[in-house]
């Protein structure tokens, strides 16, 4: 076997290859080193191999078994991290949260609340308010606003005065300058963590409304309010009781 044999068959098993791609049949160091002995044996001894390029197959096999072992430890510490990323998100479960996102629920009327961020003085700002379908549902004009942080409570109230279907909704921010420059508003929703699941490589943080939030977008934590009890129903008043009936008939006395 000559050194062209050994160096393609390098170059075929040894191109960089992703770690779901990598078989059984890729050579290890091992195998290697057998069939280099064996090159090495079976030289022709009136055409020796050429020590350079013997030096440079050794190179280049270490260099990739050694870049083979550190793609193996990163995607090790990638892994560790992730699950130290999990453990740490189960802390949020049962907490309240802020994090960027632009979405809203709407139940029983009621509907989330959002802040938002001008990150200068804005003549006008308004927010539109999409459905499931990206349809318009409502847009509410905010005003001129300084540079500073606000929050957004909506009423729920579609465009045509009517209260909207209960489900998740979706805002965008548009905001202006006095000389006419769109401005980019940064806003966050609110709500409690019910679980952690992951996607696509990132902690996912599941709300009670069933929003979903990356954990790497929480600004604020806090643990929620207790609600107030309801107060109780005051007891009805009681029924005056009637009055005595008047005695009727002759009274008689005895003498």
């Amino acid at each position: 076997m000559n050194a062209g044999g050994v160096t393609d068959m390098q170059n075929n098993l040894y191109t960089p290859k992703s770690s779901g791609e990598m078989g059984s049949s890729d050579m290890g160091m091992d195998a290697f080193l057998k069939l280099f002995i064996t090159q090495l044996q079976t030289q022709n001894p009136l055409e020796p191999l050429d020590e350079t390029e013997q030096l440079a197959q050794l190179a280049q096999f270490t260099s990739v078994e050694q870049q083979m072992k550190s793609n193996e430890m990163l995607e090790r510490m990638a892994a560790l991290m992730l699950g130290q990323g999990m453990s740490n998100a189960v802390g949020y479960i049962g907490k309240e949260v802020w994090a960027a996102g632009g979405a809203l629920v709407v139940g029983n009327g009621e509907s989330t609340s959002s802040k938002y961020t001008v990150p200068a003085n804005a003549e006008k700002v308004s927010v539109d308010i999409y459905d499931d379908k990206g349809n318009i549902v409502q847009s509410v004009d905010l005003g001129a606003k300084e540079a500073g942080e606000y929050t957004f409570a909506w009423d729920g109230m579609g465009s045509d005065g009517l209260p909207v279907a209960d489900g998740q909704y979706s805002i965008q921010f548009r905001a202006e300058t006095s000389s006419g420059a769109n401005l980019k508003i940064s806003n966050m929703v609110q709500g409690i963590v019910t679980g952690v699941s992951l996607s696509n490589g990132s902690v996912v943080l599941e709300l009670s409304d069933g929003r979903k939030v990356l954990a790497d977008n929480v600004w604020e934590i806090s643990t929620p309010k207790p609600k107030p009890d309801p107060e109780p129903e005051p007891e009805p008043e009681p029924e005056p009781e009637p009055d005595p009936a008047p005695e009727t008939g002759t009274r008689f006395s005895m003498k």
